[in-house]
């Protein structure tokens, strides 16, 4: 049997505004409400590159976003002044600055932010959110592994303190 010329599938048209969804419209500039889903993920795939390569090293990492993506730097939260203080050093700095140019196609400067300075929405208040973040933390689900252990639970950084 021959197929009818109608059997072709529907031609694909873009929802209305999709146009500004577009991937690489997104990155053609820098955000000026935050980074976009496209960096975030492009992020994240960097991460998980680094933390393959060293786990302890780039652990502080996990838990971070990207506030924005400039002509030359990109500006990334980070959970507390001494995960900015250990991913500031110059070897640190450096090896991410490499990652991000070939994730990202540039030289891009690292700029680590405290996540929490009022310019980064936090994860407090949304509890299950925090948990599945935590066990789904590749230094978490290691540690789990090595030490032959559970997570019972996971408690905000407020709450932690003794």
């Amino acid at each position: 049997a021959m197929p009818r010329a109608d059997s072709s599938p529907p031609p694909i048209i873009p929802p209305p505004g999709a146009r500004d969804a577009d991937p690489a419209a997104a990155s053609a500039g820098p955000a000026a409400a935050g980074a976009g889903t496209s960096e975030q993920t492009r992020w994240k795939s960097l991460v998980d590159g680094l933390q393959r390569a060293s786990a302890s090293r780039f652990f502080r990492l996990s838990y971070s976003k990207v506030l924005d993506v400039g002509e030359t730097s990109i500006r990334v939260a980070l959970t507390g002044r001494e995960a900015v203080s250990a991913l500031s050093t110059p070897e640190v700095k450096a090896t991410i600055e490499q990652a991000l140019e070939r994730e990202f196609g540039r030289r891009l400067v690292f700029e680590p932010v405290v996540q929490g300075d009022g310019s980064v929405p936090s994860t407090q208040g949304n509890h299950a959110a925090l948990d599945r973040q935590a066990r789904e933390d590749p230094v978490v689900q290691l540690s789990v592994e090595i030490l032959g252990g559970r997570v019972e639970g996971v408690l905000p950084r407020s709450r932690r303190q003794v």
